[in-house]
């Protein structure tokens, strides 16, 4: 908490900073940035005991094209590619092998488009947005590789001064797809298995100040997962199995730093 206490203090001390001011971005502009955040994955079984969870950090680089059209509606689109080896505490559900304190490498993938309409009332902008999000990652552990689209809605405020912006969003994640390819077939005789776990409506949050160069962020998200539907598999001796994703949670912590041109 003392450390959450601090980035924060240090996020809006940053207001008062004579960095965050420079020359006014065109219309069309990019950023680039770079995130660190702490990640937790966690699965349950049917009874609702946690048996798998995931916690470290996650790096992030990623770009973002922002147009301005009609002086108040803005278009985004973001690329960002991510990953991190993280702390895994469970067992493999196909062998029953525990792991304790072990490894597990994440690289993933996010593409987004935003729209946003923005709408002044003096020094306060009010902005509501909706963005189509798509998500693609592996997890090494389990062979897994996840592919999930969504929606966010969404709105943020921002208190707006010549040097800088402070603001703060939120809003809802709205699953369209989800997908999760098990490689089964690398440590058993069944082929790959094809779960679709239905993702639930999740909630994201984001508090920042940005100059017309530097920006700096808080985020965080959440995603839930439900039990997949069982798929039955029939081996390569005859002998038939049967493959489900568990109930899963994942959720995010980020601190970014951007820099636009």
């Amino acid at each position: 908490m003392r450390t959450i206490a601090l980035l924060v203090i240090t996020l809006f001390s940053l207001t008062l900073s004579p960095v965050f001011a420079a020359d006014s971005l065109p219309e069309k502009h990019w950023t680039t940035y770079g995130k660190v955040g702490y990640f937790s994955w966690m699965e349950w079984r049917d009874n609702g005991d946690e048996y798998i969870r995931d916690d470290g950090v996650l790096y992030a680089v990623g770009v973002t094209r922002t147009d301005r059209f009609l002086k108040h509606l803005i278009l985004s689109e973001t690329i960002e590619v991510w990953g991190g080896d993280v702390v895994y505490d469970g067992e493999v559900i196909a062998t029953g092998e525990s792991f304790r304190r072990n490894d597990n490498t994440y690289i993933g993938m996010r593409e987004e488009v935003r729209a946003t309409a923005e709408i002044p009332i003096r020094s306060v902008r009010f902005s509501p947005f909706v963005g189509l999000e798509h998500k693609w990652w592996s997890r090494e552990v389990e062979d897994e590789v996840w592919d999930m689209a969504f929606t966010r809605v969404g709105a943020r405020i921002a208190h707006v001064t010549p040097k800088t912006t402070v603001y703060i969003e939120g809003g809802a994640a709205l699953p369209l797809y989800t997908k999760n390819h098990w490689a089964t077939s690398d440590f058993t005789d069944f082929p790959d298995v094809v779960l679709r776990p239905k993702a639930r409506p999740g909630a994201f949050g984001e508090m920042g100040v940005k100059g017309t160069r530097w920006s700096c962020a808080l985020s965080y998200e959440r995603i839930d997962f439900a039990k997949s539907d069982p798929v039955v598999l029939v081996s390569d001796t005859g002998s038939k199995g049967t493959f489900w994703q568990p109930k899963s949670s994942t959720s995010t912590g980020w601190l970014k730093i951007g820099y636009s041109f």
